[in-house]
Parts: C-alpha cells; structure tokens; sequence
C-alpha cells in the first residue's frame, strides 16, 4: 500500500479541541481532536469518488470510507469537495462544533460523536447521522 497524501485543515478551536478537516483525495471526514486523548469525534463530509452501492464496511475495503449511496439519498444538502468552502464555530451551549458549507450550517461534531450529523446525509448511518 502506497503512501497517499492528505490535505489538512483546522478550522476552529476551542480549548483543548480542535475541529480538523481532511481530504484524502478519496474522501472528506471532520475530526475534533482533543490534544491530550487524540480524535474524540468524526464525521463524513463528502466523496470524492462515486459513492458505492454496497457499504464499504461489509466489503473489506479500508479505512476512511467513503458513503454509500443507501446513505446519502434524501440528503437536504449536497456534499461539497472543495475545503476552502468549510467552516466552523464552537457552540458552547450545545458543547459541539457547528460544520458550514458558505454559510448553511451542514452538520455537528463534538467530543464523543462517533459519528456526528451532517444534513449531507439522507438516513443515519455509522460515518454521519442524519441532522434535521
């Protein structure tokens, strides 16, 4: 297996947390990654390749996965490739980071959500739960 380059980004922090977002090439997830016990949330953005029709997690196929498409018909927003389009804020009320795309909030991650929600997403899955 080759060695295969991501794009990083860290789009909020708040305290000890910090919002990441990363791109494989294949996929796009969101972690909070906490600075003393590593990642304590993920969440799928978007893929980059066609989504499967089979759930990657039943096929063997590794790590990040991307969506399938069981999961992501009926989504309220369509997921968005390009990094320079997210961003987030910290919600100390809600103790999560709140995901945009431009301006539309797309989904929830914090500490503990594995997964999030993202309104990228149709039905509730194990990479995103769908956020009404």
């Amino acid at each position: 297996m080759g060695y295969v380059e991501s794009d990083l980004r860290r789009l909020c922090r708040s305290g000890g947390l910090d919002l990441i977002v990363e791109d494989d090439g294949r996929v796009l997830y969101a972690y909070v990654l906490d600075e003393r016990k590593g990642i304590v949330g993920d969440l799928w953005l978007a893929n980059r390749h066609p989504s499967p029709d089979a759930p990657p997690w039943k096929t063997g196929a590794a790590p990040p996965y991307l969506n399938p498409e069981e999961c992501l018909t009926g989504a309220e927003v369509a997921a968005v490739t390009d990094l320079g389009r997210y961003s987030a804020a910290y919600d100390s009320d809600e103790g999560r980071f709140i995901l945009y795309i431009d301006e539309t909030p797309i989904g929830a991650l914090g500490p503990g959500d594995k997964p999030g929600w993202s309104r990228c997403v149709g039905a509730d899955g194990p990479l995103a739960r769908r956020w009404a």
